[in-house]
Order: structure tokens, then sequence, then C-alpha cells
């Protein structure tokens, strides 16, 4: 069994901040703004680190490039709806779609 922690961190891992845009842009756009400010912390080589934590002063100088990839799809998707628009366009789609009509 795994120890229970008596205490949380309030930790943010940056991908859903991101990856929320097309739900929420106004709030995501804001907090890419806010961590480009603090970016002495946030940002590296790569571009923004992957997760922080400003009430413990926590901020691991690490990437998980796993999260690369849906951070570019929803951010491609909110600035143009491509990679929806072509996913509704595929012909196995379209017959879900068609068949629950």
């Amino acid at each position: 069994m795994l120890p229970m922690r008596k205490k949380t961190t309030e930790s943010l891992v940056r991908p859903p901040l991101f990856s929320s845009i097309v739900y929420t842009p106004e709030e995501s756009i804001d907090v890419m703004k806010y961590l480009y400010q603090k970016k002495d912390k946030t940002w590296g080589d790569y571009g923004f680190y992957d997760a922080f934590s400003e009430t413990e002063n926590w901020y691991p100088q690490q990437y998980l490039a796993i999260d690369q990839g849906p951070i570019a799809i929803m951010i491609e998707n909110y600035r143009s709806q491509l990679l929806w628009n072509l996913f509704m366009q595929h012909p196995d789609i379209q017959k879900r779609i068609a068949a629950n009509l």
C-alpha cells in the first residue's frame, strides 16, 4: 500500500493548462503570458518547463516530450481548426455521424 501524503503541493503541470486553449482560450492565454513573464524560472532552451509550484518555490528544469504533441495540436485547433476539420472529413467519421442522425 502506498503511504498517504500528509501535505499536498500546489503543483501546476503545463500541458493541461495549454492544451485546454480550445475550451478556455482567455484563461489559457493568460497563463501562457504569466508563465512567460516568469521565464527565468519557467522557460529553458526548449520552451516552457513541464511543471512548477510557486507555493513550494519548485521549478524543476525538465521537459516531458510526450506532452508536447497535445499542446501543439490543441493550439493549432484553436488557431485554425485544421485537425478537427480533417478528422471530421474522414469517410469513417462521416459514416458514423450519418448513422447517428
